[in-house]
């Protein structure tokens, strides 16, 4: 966990929860972040280097897999500057991309930027998270992004939403996963944050 916290990655009231595991059996790349709170409502984040930090048309990618807890908001965001991030509850203020969900049946909806008709259902095995991968497409331009979800091999999503960005700073600084009692956790790996023009 020090590790991780020298390489920007913060529960600050969970720290030892939030791991580098290695699993070769279920994960191509064996590696990833995993964070798993227990019977506490948590947070854990990142905040990217100031080099991934970019204000034109930019690409975020990730494999990801969360699980909601019971019943209570679990909650993904892709933060800005303009975001309040606290310790142990919800991101408020501005936002790239905000996943909520109440669900913790094996498929879950998950609220897509607070648009209670907008979702994606994600699954997950029983409490274990299921892998999926995630390109969003920032256009500063017309404050919209492309995004695509894949898990299994199918497309899960794949649309243009409005992000809520209210000062005009569409630079992604951070994510943050609330992870809410109990069962809650989430998973992360092969982050990449490039110009759309490479």
């Amino acid at each position: 966990t020090e590790t991780l916290e020298e390489n920007f990655w913060i529960s600050p009231n969970a720290q030892s929860k939030l791991i580098v595991k290695n699993d070769f059996q279920t994960w191509q790349d064996g590696n990833y972040v995993y964070f798993d709170p227990g019977t506490n409502t948590r947070n854990a984040k990142v905040i990217f280097p100031e080099t991934a930090k970019l204000s034109e048309k930019y690409i975020i990618e990730m494999d990801f897999a969360l699980v909601n807890g019971n019943g209570s908001e679990s909650e993904f965001t892709i933060f800005t500057n303009g975001s309040e991030v606290p310790d142990i509850s919800s991101v408020s203020g501005d936002y790239i991309l905000k996943l909520v969900s109440t669900a913790s049946s094996k498929t879950m909806p998950w609220i897509i930027n607070d648009n209670a008709e907008n979702t994606v259902v994600l699954e997950q095995e029983t409490r274990t998270p299921v892998w999926a991968h995630m390109k969003l497409t920032v256009d500063p331009e017309t404050g919209d992004a492309a995004l695509v979800i894949t898990q299994n091999g199918e497309e899960k999503y794949n649309s243009i939403i409005h992000m809520n960005v209210t000062n005009g700073d569409y630079v992604a600084t951070g994510i943050n996963f609330k992870a809410v009692k109990s069962y809650s956790r989430c998973q992360f790996d092969n982050i990449k944050i490039y110009t759309a023009s490479q």
